[in-house]
């Protein structure tokens, strides 16, 4: 299955949504993959396994189900994520990249590749479920950097 979306992230016509610099955008994506916990639901812990310059590789334990992926790093312009294959879970993509059409319009495009499980259902379900956790991440980052996390 592969899905991919758009979200805005400051919209010059809309006084009412605080505009974020791309930097601000950039380190709230860092803080993600580096503190998975404040974003992702049911997690219950993180090990980071191995870190470099420009990746990290993690272990992120879910109960007794143990997940383990490797994220790169582009500075500035994009976060990817790959899923380790295991028996329990297929090897899945993210990649989350920062679009900037024209200075100051921001956006983050989401997108996912994984194997399908079941069908179309169910992967319409999932589609949905990325769609919502990516709204979230945006609105997470949001609050970051209204408290001055992100500068």
């Amino acid at each position: 299955m592969k899905y991919e979306h758009l979200v805005q992230i400051n919209d010059p016509d809309d006084p009412g949504i605080v505009p974020l610099t791309r930097r601000q955008l950039w380190n709230g994506l860092k803080v993600r993959a580096e503190n998975p916990g404040e974003f992702v639901y049911g997690l219950d812990a993180v090990r980071i396994r191995a870190r470099g310059t420009d990746y990290l590789e993690r272990e992120l334990h879910f109960g007794n189900r143990i997940i383990n992926d490797r994220v790169s790093f582009v500075v500035e312009d994009s976060v990817h994520y790959q899923v380790e294959p295991s028996a329990e879970f297929p090897s899945s993509t993210l990649l989350m990249c920062i679009e900037e059409p024209k200075p100051g319009h921001l956006f983050v495009r989401f997108s996912y590749e994984t194997a399908s499980l079941t069908g179309s259902e169910y992967d319409d379900f999932v589609r949905q479920a990325y769609f919502e956790a990516d709204l979230d991440t945006v609105a997470r980052i949001r609050r970051l950097a209204a408290n001055g996390s992100l500068d």
